[in-house]
């Protein structure tokens, strides 16, 4: 998982030679930074280097304003940390002979409605994909 506190650092101390974007998962950027710094760099006296310079001074501004939802969003594939501990499967210790626990009622579960929305929340919150939401509401709806 991506932090948006490493790839500050490292905008601000390597952001000429891209190494913010390869660390980000976006190595074509990375190598434009790269070639931009160096090559580009040698035949410019450094102007080429110095407006990449700038440039990565303002991405480091700009990750330590960004919230962290937003971050997670656009560089971890809208899972926060919160979110991603909601779906670490831990089995529950095996009961000795525990009662078998009636299904629950018609009245007990909750309607479409209310099912729909809840997920559409997960949707707003960045937790499912757009896909997984269509699938799952598909299930609702044909239910």
């Amino acid at each position: 998982m991506k932090n948006k506190t490493t790839a500050a650092l490292l905008a601000f101390f390597l952001g000429p030679f891209g190494v913010h974007r390869f660390y980000l998962g976006e190595a074509g950027l990375g190598i434009t930074y790269l070639l931009v710094s160096l090559l580009v760099g040698v035949f410019t006296l450094g102007i080429s280097t110095a407006i990449i310079g700038l440039i990565n001074f303002v991405e480091f501004i700009i990750f330590l304003t960004m919230s962290d939802e937003e971050f997670d969003r656009k560089y971890n594939k809208g899972a926060s940390p919160v979110a991603q501990q909601q779906f670490i499967a831990v089995p529950p210790p095996p009961a000795a002979s525990a009662p078998a626990t009636p299904a629950p009622s018609p009245a007990d579960m909750p309607s479409k409605a209310e099912q729909l929305t809840d997920l559409k929340k997960l949707l707003d919150d960045g937790i499912l994909t757009q896909e997984e939401f269509d699938a799952e509401k598909k299930k609702i709806l044909d239910a």
